[in-house]
């Protein structure tokens, strides 16, 4: 019973991990045709995109969970959390949190509304013509 929660913790930053590959894996399958690339780069040309505050955020976001990270070991030694919690409980939080880490730099990189919205600008190009 003493690891239960570790192992939750590591199945759902396991599961968080998997659903960014995922992600990606969708985003770059979408991405791969020509004409998506060329829209997409000119969206990403837009200064009033509002994908910047996606961008702007994910370093603050990054830096908060390093920080809860580091916090979490502090007080983990600090308070004597070996009565509470095991050492392999404390490396799945700090697990679940990179993982949440890596979810949010692949969500900022790997925008699935961005290539949607070029793939309806294609769609409809031709008809409007």
């Amino acid at each position: 019973m003493r690891y239960t929660t570790g192992c939750v913790m590591l199945l759902l930053a396991a599961a968080v991990f998997g659903w960014a590959l995922r992600h990606r894996r969708r985003v770059l399958a979408l991405i791969a045709e020509d004409e998506l690339v060329r829209q997409l780069e000119a969206q990403s040309a837009d200064p009033d995109s509002i994908s910047a505050f996606g961008e702007i955020m994910r370093p603050l976001v990054l830096f908060a969970l390093a920080w809860i990270g580091v916090k979490s070991v502090a007080v983990y030694f600090w308070l004597d959390g070996q009565r509470y919690l095991s050492l392999f409980d404390l490396g799945a939080l700090l697990a679940l949190l990179a993982a949440y880490g890596y979810c949010i730099t692949i969500q900022t990189r790997y925008r699935m509304s961005a290539v949607l919205a070029a793939r309806h600008r294609i769609a409809a190009g031709p008809a409007a013509q």
